[in-house]
């Protein structure tokens, strides 16, 4: 399973903190999955599948606080 996070165009308030992906049977993430989530503090992604998440994928995370 593979999974796309974005926010859509037509939301104009900032998006949580926080995702919570945990406990969802992900087998990998998209390198761009995470693209425009730049106020990312908390990414939970506890009981998957996920043997390594893309570097590409946290590059712009530059606030994450807790992975």
């Amino acid at each position: 399973m593979q999974v796309h996070v974005d926010t859509p165009a037509h939301i104009s308030y900032p998006p949580p903190p926080c995702r919570r992906l945990a406990g969802n049977d992900l087998t990998s993430i998209h390198p761009e999955a995470l693209s425009g989530l730049n106020q990312l503090k908390v990414l939970m992604l506890q009981n998957n599948q996920l043997k390594m998440v893309p570097s590409t994928a946290l590059r712009n995370l530059h606030t994450l606080q807790s992975l």
